[in-house]
């Protein structure tokens, strides 16, 4: 009882701490300002919502206030999810919510979807381990179909997690394969049909009006009215043009460097798991290579290393539970990771990070 309200306690603090310390800038708001006005557009989903219980013009206050809202939950969700994983120690637990790419990472960047991509990862997990048969499937796909509505990347994202949760299952191999090939095909046309119809006639500029008018303190170059009608090469193209860019590669192996004991634990971690239930570190595998093609489709590095090691995380501590191992982890390891998360994270002062620099704004205040 006492380690559980020592988890709760000091859980809570990095959730609000990180809460408090967020930014949401013009980007995160106007992904919000896409919605079905003119018809069915991809990442259309929550700017259609908020019309439904807000009247524009909508104040960047109440949104601020949303978005915190929207993440105080997404924080709260991890924290009981691996609080009651046996995989895992109270500690252990704690120190992986605490690191630079978790909770100080999403709760620094708020207003995008990740948070929801990552909490609908969890509750698959939750209808994989409750239901079974055709039930499962559908359930999964209703899952998959609104992640792919909020966002077109969880078809790399989500459903190869998904795929990996079913492929690390218990159960006759034939029953297991056909279950898996029925969500893999159905999840590929539901991605293709809201990629197709989804497309946006509308030039930038017409989306940029629309949305000013609900958010007027948007700016015109805002890159969400562009990507609303990019495709795939041109977003690629796009990306790519940041690598070329001198401070991209430094910086995104300083990026690894500041989470360097995490991956030590996720290794350590992988290598129990290994000795067990080699089909899970298989369905790890696979979701590590689905979230690679990221980097070339959106400049945002530090953000798909934020999420490769949240889901990864996850999975793991979930394969662990289900196929019984207890991963043990060195007392000196998780004191050296705290000591990066200081560092690492948005309440620390990396260079490698954009957040950089929070610690030492807390302190002068």
């Amino acid at each position: 009882m006492r380690k559980s309200l020592w988890f709760w306690i000091s859980v809570s603090f990095v959730i609000i701490l990180s809460a408090a310390l967020g930014r949401v800038n013009d980007f995160n708001f106007a992904l919000w300002s896409v919605d079905y006005s003119f018809g069915f557009v991809r990442r259309g989903l929550f700017g259609e919502l908020i019309g439904w219980f807000f009247v524009p013009p909508y104040s960047p206050e109440i949104l601020s206030h949303l978005f915190v809202f929207f993440f105080l939950g997404f924080g709260l969700l991890s924290a009981w999810y691996f609080w009651k994983s046996p995989s895992v120690s109270k500690l252990t637990a704690f120190v992986i919510l605490c690191g630079g790419f978790y909770l100080q990472q999403f709760g620094y960047d708020q207003g995008k979807f990740d948070i929801f991509l990552l909490s609908l990862f969890i509750i698959s997990i939750i209808v994989v381990d409750k239901c079974c048969g055709l039930k499962r499937v559908l359930t999964l796909l209703s899952i998959t179909t609104l992640a792919l509505t909020m966002h077109e990347g969880a078809a790399l994202l989500l459903v190869p997690g998904t795929i990996a949760l079913l492929f690390t299952q218990q159960e006759e191999s034939r029953q297991k394969y056909k279950t898996i090939a029925m969500y893999w095909i159905t999840s590929v046309v539901i991605f293709a049909v809201i990629y197709v119809t989804g497309s946006s006639d509308l030039t930038p500029a017409e989306r940029y009006d629309y949305a000013s008018g609900l958010m007027p303190f948007l700016t015109a170059d805002n890159d969400v009215f562009n990507i609303a009608g990019r495709t795939l090469a041109e977003n690629m193209s796009w990306a790519l043009g940041r690598f070329s860019e001198p401070k991209t590669m430094s910086r995104m192996l300083l990026n690894f460097v500041a989470v360097f004991p995490y991956i030590v634990l996720l290794s350590l971690m992988i290598r129990a798991l290994w000795r067990t239930s080699k089909e899970s570190v298989i369905g790890l595998a696979l979701i590590i290579a689905s979230v690679i093609p990221m980097y070339f489709l959106g400049i945002d590095f530090y953000r798909w290393n934020a999420f490769l090691f949240t889901l990864s995380f996850i999975f793991v501590v979930y394969a662990g539970s289900l196929h019984k191992v207890e991963y043990i982890v060195p007392l000196p390891l998780l004191t050296i990771a705290l000591v990066f998360a200081l560092w690492s994270g948005p309440l620390g002062v990396s260079t490698a990070l954009p957040q950089r620099g929070f610690l030492f704004g807390l302190l002068s205040l």
